[in-house]
């Protein structure tokens, strides 16, 4: 099986005319507009877009790779090689030259290579070629390389007239020149890399005049061996900054960033900041990864000066600080918590571990928080059934269940995925539990048990008051009974599961008496083996119904949900689908794994029935494609996105 993907807007027309006239194939390749044709080879590297002319005699006959407005290099030897690298200069030279007069939008060279890489002029003259061809961006990526430590680059880049983006990475020494630095079109400027050892504060200078001569600078981003910088002064255009420096050797270090919008710090020993002009930033990323520090200032001066942000991020390890002897006594911040934050913090987190966690505090521990929880969550693991293992686990939920009594259980989850995992009869004294403590939210999910077969739910849950998302998962078999079902708050049922064997059509009575008997539901989940049904009726509240059901005992399948506006259907056999009411769909989600079809129709009948659809994914996994359906712009007129996977079998 050979996948194959397509992704197109608007509108997409599957038909495949088996005539004999179309035995001779057109070179489509060759047909396609010379710009899709550049753009889709501007993707990967030059040399394979070199080798793709093979492809078409008339991309080989035109030279199309040297019409490609983006150049990518990639240079990589284990090795140092003489006529590896001889090769590798000759196809860039000639790339460039193919390039001249013409424009480039993108020059990429990276080197990877563990040896000797290449020659400073070849590089300089790499470079130059770029900028004589007005490239607008420039990404240099190179390793350190053993035998020549300092790289000039080509005075013209402090000049270029055409560069938006210059992004430098890696092991390059960037030579301090007195050369004036102009670059009026300047956005993003990424020096990750270090300047030229011994320079000094030739490295600072270098800096703000890169800052102060970028009219139009937007973003800056500094990462590397630059620990002799002492103060950046920002251009108003710029709105993004990020200083990535282990450490300064100044004291200080000044920042005034008038107009700056987000501040990205990641620093490895303290220094003290002057923080000028940060007022208008909006977001700030701060990773203080220093372990001690004798003057907590120098924190408290960087925090004053972002006191206007909306979003903060701050990564630190365990910082050390040297304070007075009054603070040797450390205060318990986690008894003085409040009640509320303490049980939002524990109830992400299995109650048992919310249980132990009990023992950081003397005081959590007294009050018993974990009793507190609103939200109550048991996973059970045992790769051996074990009594003594069962029976303390049946003893905590119980306890758990019994602290609440009286109050209220937001969530209630049990998970099972052991062999033999429990009792029927504590299974239903656990849901119960959760239902008289006016449960909203009841999640299971249970493996195969092969002690018994089917699991009765407490027909509680069938009548509770106050229940609003009920999610069963896994191999549990639901019993069909004759209890009312009248549940006035759900508004989300997943019955990710099978009904009880031998029910019949029994289970599509349950499944319509869910539906009809919802007032307020809003998405509900089939999944498992309901092959017996053969017909869902939706409320006028349902928004999103999702059926996965690999196979149908009948054969047809009716749809009514007038309100509908998302539809989701999973299926490996083919079904006639009647659609009723589904013109409010808005999204649409098929997946038909079928390969064989004897009549095409049902598939008719189900496209058109989401004539109105705007977003359509359909991933199919069939054979004839020449049986499958015409999706037309005109009978679906407001389609806008559509999105096709096959996998066909050849």
């Amino acid at each position: 099986m050979n996948p194959s993907f397509c992704r197109m807007r608007k509108s997409l027309k599957i038909a495949i005319d088996s005539s004999p006239n179309n035995d001779k194939e057109k070179d489509r390749l060759s047909n396609l507009p010379e710009d899709i044709v550049c753009q889709i080879l501007s993707h990967v590297d030059t040399s394979i877009a070199c080798r793709t002319s093979a492809l078409s005699k008339d991309w080989n006959r035109r030279s199309v790779w040297t019409m490609l407005p983006d150049l990518s290099f990639h240079y990589w030897f284990p090795l140092y090689s003489p006529d590896y690298y001889r090769g590798f200069n000759e196809f860039v030279n000639k790339a460039l030259d193919s390039r001249k007069g013409k424009h480039i939008r993108r020059f990429h060279l990276h080197f990877s290579s563990e040896g000797r890489s290449f020659r400073p002029s070849d590089f300089q003259k790499w470079i130059s070629g770029a900028i004589e061809c007005a490239a607008e961006e420039i990404n240099i990526e190179l390793n350190r390389d053993p035998c020549f430590h300092q790289i000039e680059l080509p005075l013209t880049v402090f000049s270029s007239a055409t560069l938006t983006t210059l992004k430098l990475y890696g092991h390059i020494s960037i030579f301090a020149t007195n050369s004036p630095v102009w670059l009026p079109k300047l956005k993003i400027l990424d020096l990750s890399t270090h300047p030229c050892q011994g320079c000094g504060m030739e490295a600072e200078r270098l800096v703000n005049s890169f800052l102060s001569n970028c009219p139009v600078l937007q973003e800056f981003y500094l990462n590397g061996e630059w620990n002799m910088m002492s103060i950046v002064r920002a251009p108003y255009t710029l709105k993004k900054l990020n200083v990535h420096v282990d450490s300064f050797v100044n004291d200080s270090f000044e920042i005034d960033a008038p107009s700056l919008e987000f501040f990205c710090l990641q620093q490895s020993s303290p220094v003290r900041y002057v923080i000028m002009n940060l007022n208008n930033v909006v977001a700030a990323r701060l990773s203080i990864l220093f372990e001690f520090i004798s003057d907590r200032s120098c924190l408290f001066d960087l925090f004053q000066g972002l006191s206007n942000v909306k979003y903060l991020m701050k990564k630190s390890q365990k910082i050390a600080i040297d304070s007075s002897p009054n603070n040797d006594k450390e205060e318990d911040r986690l008894s003085n918590l409040p009640e509320d934050i303490l049980c939002q913090i524990l109830s992400h987190v299995d109650t048992s571990i919310a249980c132990r966690t009990s023992a950081l505090s003397k005081d959590w521990n007294r009050r018993s928080v974990w009793t507190m929880l609103p939200d109550l969550s048991f996973h059970y693991w045992s790769p051996l059934y074990s009594l003594d293992y069962y029976t303390g686990f049946n003893k905590f939920v119980n306890k758990a269940l019994d602290s609440r009594k009286g109050k209220h259980i937001r969530r209630f989850h049990l998970h099972f995925s052991s062999d033999r995992s429990f009792w029927p009869s504590d299974f239903q004294k656990w849901i119960s539990g959760a239902i008289e403590c006016a449960a909203e939210e009841i999640n299971i999910e249970l493996n195969k048990d092969s002690c018994f077969r089917h699991i009765e739910l407490p027909l509680t849950v069938f009548s509770s008051a106050t229940l609003t998302t009920l999610k069963l998962h896994g191999h549990i078999s639901i019993f069909v009974t004759n209890s009312p079902v009248w549940l006035p708050k759900l508004k989300i049922l997943d019955l990710s599961t099978h009904p009880c064997q031998g029910c019949g059509t029994e289970a599509e009575r349950l499944v319509n008496s869910f539906l009809s008997n919802c007032p307020v539901l809003q998405e509900f989940y089939l999944n498992g083996e309901w092959n017996m049904m053969s017909i869902v009726r939706a409320p006028h509240t349902l928004k999103k119904l999702s059926v996965h059901v690999d196979s149908f005992v009948n054969d047809s399948f009716e749809i009514d949900a007038p309100s509908l506006e998302f539809f989701c259907l999973q299926q490996s056999s083919p079904v006639r689908y009647v659609i009723m009411n589904l013109n409010n769909v808005v999204a649409a989600r098929l997946s038909i794994l079928f390969e064989f079809i004897s009549d095409r129709s049902c598939l008719f009948d189900l496209f058109q029935g989401l004539s109105n659809v705007k977003y359509l994914y359909l991933n199919i996994q069939y054979r004839e494609l020449h049986r499958l359906p015409v999706i037309n712009k005109n009978k679906s007129p407001n389609l806008e996105t559509f999105i096709i996977q096959l996998a066909i079998n050849m």
